[in-house]
């Protein structure tokens, strides 16, 4: 079983209204937006993983905790493998770029890979891959909804 970790990274805008961090491939045509995050180390926990992928993947720090995601399990056929995964709620400020383009630094597959991050608001939330839009709900993270 795979074990990954995924932030889920919000902010506010100049109007005060909520947004969530997304990334694309550069290289890599893809239909739908990813969230920063991924494989869990050995002997790392599932948070130190999600904070180490965010900080690979976007460069970011100086991320606030708000709190844990639920645990889910489940199938996912692009790695044919099962997957265990927690993820977690981040606030960072205003002051983030707007977009910007991240070079991956890792001692995984993905290091040399050019991310684009940008910001999206709830009417675009059906852009983001099924595999973490299942939790963009207000229930879930009313947080990101800012109703």
């Amino acid at each position: 079983m795979k074990r990954k970790s995924f932030g889920y990274i919000y902010r506010y805008d100049k109007d005060n209204l909520p947004e969530l961090l997304v990334l694309s491939f550069k290289n890599i045509e893809y239909e739908f937006y990813r969230l920063p995050g991924g494989g869990v180390e050995e002997n790392e926990s599932y948070f130190d993983g999600c904070i180490r992928e965010i900080f690979e993947e976007s460069g970011l720090k100086n991320l606030t905790f708000v709190r844990d995601l639920a645990k889910v399990k489940y199938y996912k056929e692009y790695i044919k493998s099962d997957v265990e995964r927690i993820d977690y709620l981040f606030y960072i400020g205003q002051d983030t770029f707007n977009d910007w383009e991240h070079c991956v630094v890792s001692n995984d597959k993905d290091d040399g890979e050019v991310f684009c991050f940008s910001w999206i608001k709830k009417d675009q939330f059906h852009l983001v891959s099924p595999e973490f839009r299942d939790r963009l709900t207000t229930d879930e993270i009313p947080e990101i909804f800012g109703d």
